[in-house]
């Protein structure tokens, strides 16, 4: 399996004149423009972006397989966390790990990841709120085994919205290409990602007024392995799509609700076989406070 972590990205921001965007802490912080639309007071009344949070974190998922000349078989699986995050200053976080459970089935009883409850990771920012890297991931057996350090941090970026780099009100748009490394079953693999971001709206989360982004994706995973103690290579495509909720006066994200189906499968070339491969996958992350 494969440790570490690193990403690529590339941005286009189509922007509007009239409105600030200051990094602070660990969300953006709006600074009234002419329009006089978004008022944040983080700025003056010292880092509200910066308290410590705490977010639930499950995956539903499901793929289904289909050997040479056999039926379909569908593998379903829940993975349950809950994360703490701590400001440590104005680009790092230290991430707490609790209460992680793995369902085999989703009707069935937990299977609680004791090493995963061990995690506390300090993570770093870019200036635009992407996770440049993360301390204190790899030795741990579970993010090892669940797919590497580059799989889990792409998991947190959930929790954290990459930005543009000018003025986020309705009708912004801005994309981001990513890569890493993860690992999954006995294969090595390159996940690459390429979001589509859009702010389509304003609306109000229990009281506190919100941003709406809508984010569309390609996917692509290639990988080397084994199966069957034959060499292998893995080649899956996919799209997904994401709802994110962000609190209008901190970038805060309050919700993030994301769907993502892939196709593709597993050339096994000494055995002239082709395993098919397809997923469906739903994520959802809501902040507890």
């Amino acid at each position: 399996m494969m440790s570490g972590f690193y990403s690529t990205d590339k941005d286009i921001d189509r922007r509007r004149p009239g409105l600030i965007v200051v990094a602070l802490g660990l969300g953006l912080v709006l600074l009234v423009g002419p329009t006089g639309t978004v008022a944040g007071q983080a700025a003056a009344d010292g880092d509200q972006a910066g308290d410590t949070r705490t977010y639930t974190y499950r995956a539903d998922k499901t793929q289904s397989t289909a050997l040479p000349g056999q039926q379909p078989t569908e593998n379903r699986s829940r993975l349950q966390m809950t994360w703490t995050i701590e400001p440590l200053d104005a680009s790092s976080c230290r991430i707490t790990v609790s209460e992680a459970a793995l369902h085999r089935d989703p009707g069935s009883s937990p299977v609680w990841i004791t090493e995963a409850n061990q995690i506390q990771a300090v993570v770093h920012f870019d200036p635009r709120g992407g996770i440049a890297s993360a301390d204190g991931l790899s030795w741990n057996v579970a993010i090892r085994e669940l797919g590497g350090t580059g799989w889990f941090i792409s998991e947190l970026q959930r929790l954290f919205l990459y930005h543009p780099e000018g003025e986020l009100t309705p009708g912004t748009e801005w994309t981001r290409e990513r890569s890493w490394p993860a690992a999954r079953s006995t294969f090595d693999l390159e996940y690459a990602v390429t979001d589509s971001f859009r702010c389509t709206g304003r609306t109000t989360v229990n009281g506190v007024e919100a941003l709406q982004i809508e984010v569309t994706a390609g996917v692509r995973f290639t990988g080397e392995g084994e199966l069957s103690g034959y060499p292998a290579v893995m080649a899956m495509t996919g799209t997904r799509t994401a709802t994110i909720l962000v609190e209008a006066a901190t970038g805060l994200v309050l919700s993030y609700e994301e769907h993502e189906k892939s196709s593709g499968g597993i050339e096994v070339e000494a055995a002239a076989a082709v395993v098919e491969l397809d997923g469906v996958a739903t994520i959802t992350v809501g902040i507890v406070r």
